[in-house]
């Protein structure tokens, strides 16, 4: 019974495809918020200081659980006091549910990542912990690469994350023998919070209830 439900609740990254969107503009292995290299070069990809209408870049859309039955709500909104673009809601696990994300794409912008070592994000937390999503193609469904990030609570930090750390998933689960993302191809980028690991297990340290993440920016890094 509770295989079952598990992989009910898997088949939730499915549903990404058929997901309502609004177009405005574990575990153990998540990493840990401190730069890999404070004096490495690094350059924008996305800038929210300025404001989600100011932004000068792609199309975002927000992408919850509900069409699986879930109950889970998002939504993205900015704070002029924190200069930060902010992805707050509410996620729980009730029928099957247990995700919440937001993707900016798809966009030609986010070739700049082609000569980068990693992501940096500019993040703000709650303490619990949320993946980044990249994807190669335009579509809601098929592959996309993710990796698990802890925030700390109310606290600024800039988490670096290594491309080729980031993990092949499908449908909740590791894709086997996928090459490492490639910058250059990225055309969606994406922040999520989700009951399930960038490994497909269940993430550690998960709680349902409100959530709410501050994000400054997002760079690219060598």
């Amino acid at each position: 019974m509770l295989s079952t439900k598990l992989d009910l609740a898997k088949l939730a990254l499915l549903v990404l495809a058929f997901a309502t969107v609004l177009v405005g503009r574990a575990a153990s292995a998540a990493k840990v918020s401190s730069p890999v290299d404070s004096g490495a070069a690094d350059w924008d990809i996305l800038d929210f200081t300025g404001g989600l209408e100011a932004m000068d870049g792609p199309r975002w859309g927000r992408t919850d659980d509900g069409v699986m039955g879930g109950l889970s709500q998002s939504s993205m909104a900015w704070d002029a006091s924190e200069k930060a673009a902010v992805f707050s809601g509410n996620v729980t696990t009730a029928n099957n549910g247990g995700f919440a994300s937001v993707r900016f794409g798809p966009w030609d912008g986010f070739g700049a990542l082609g000569p980068a070592r990693g992501v940096r994000l500019a993040v703000k937390g709650d303490g619990q912990i949320y993946k980044l999503t990249l994807k190669e193609d335009d579509g809601y469904d098929g592959v996309n690469f993710q990796q698990d990030f802890q925030t700390s609570a109310g606290a600024w930090t800039n988490v670096d994350l290594l491309l080729r750390d980031l993990k092949p998933n499908f449908r909740g689960e590791m894709v086997e023998g996928r090459p490492p993302v490639d910058g250059y191809k990225v055309r969606q980028v994406g922040i999520m919070l989700s009951k399930f690991s960038d490994t497909g297990g269940l993430t550690e340290g998960f709680k349902a209830g409100p959530f709410r993440l501050y994000l400054r920016s997002i760079r690219a890094f060598q």
